[in-house]
C-alpha cells in the first residue's frame, strides 16, 4: 500500500521504488501480482510529460481502504509491543 500511496504522489513507479527502497523491478512485480485488477494504468504520448503512471479507479479504492485502516493497525501494533514490554518487564496487575 505504501507503494500505490507514493506511486499516486509522485507519478512514477521507479521514483516510488527508490523512495521506499525497493528496485523498480521488485515494485512493478508487486503491482503486476494484481495483473486481473490492475491498480495503474502507463500513460503514454502527451500524458508522459505530466505524469508516467496513475492509478486506476480500483487502486484509489485500495488506497483508501488502506488509509481508512492504517491508523487504527498502528494503534494496534503500539499497543501490542507496550502490552510486551509490559509483559517483560515483569510487571503484575
Amino acid at each position: 500500500m505504501r507503494l500505490l500511496a507514493e506511486i499516486d504522489k509522485l507519478g512514477s513507479i521507479s521514483a516510488a521504488a527508490r523512495k521506499l527502497g525497493m528496485t523498480y523491478r521488485y515494485a512493478l512485480e508487486r503491482i503486476t501480482i494484481v495483473e486481473k485488477r490492475p491498480v495503474v494504468n502507463l500513460l503514454t504520448g502527451s500524458e508522459v510529460a505530466k505524469r508516467g503512471v496513475e492509478l486506476t479507479a480500483f487502486g484509489h479504492e485500495l488506497l483508501v481502504d488502506y488509509r481508512g485502516v492504517e491508523g487504527p493497525l498502528n494503534q494496534l501494533a503500539k499497543w501490542y509491543v507496550d502490552l510486551s514490554e509490559w509483559s517483560l518487564s515483569g510487571s503484575t496487575a
